[in-house]
């Protein structure tokens, strides 16, 4: 009877140690997965870091080209409305000119 009862603890002890080493395993897969997960993320975090750099260095080096670019488009607009207003003008003047012709020649018969 004593030696079933040791035969039972063994048992149990033995059992218990074959759970704590499944434990064991499955915890360093999960650590393992969990280092592979956080390192993919650094490498991703790392990319877009350098893509950011790389976006500002660009912005900086072209900022004074865009500034010109500004200011060539409020000379273009600039530019649009003295065009359009000029052709008001010359588009007056044309017909004013017209309808001083037509009426001097109507009152002069020539």
């Amino acid at each position: 009877m004593a030696g079933d009862a040791v035969e039972v603890t063994v048992a149990v002890i033995k059992t218990q140690l074959e759970q704590l080493i499944t434990d064991s395993r499955e915890a360093k897969e999960a650590r393992k997965s969990q280092y592979q997960a956080i390192e993919g993320l650094a490498k991703s975090v790392q990319s877009v870091e350098y893509r950011m750099k790389f976006v500002e260095t660009f912005i900086e080096e072209n900022r004074p080209t865009l500034a010109e670019l500004t200011a060539l488009k409020y000379k273009a607009a600039g530019a649009g409305w003295a065009g359009r207003t000029l052709w008001i003008l010359a588009t007056f003047s044309i017909s004013g000119a017209a309808w001083i012709w037509a009426t001097w020649k109507t009152w002069t018969g020539h």
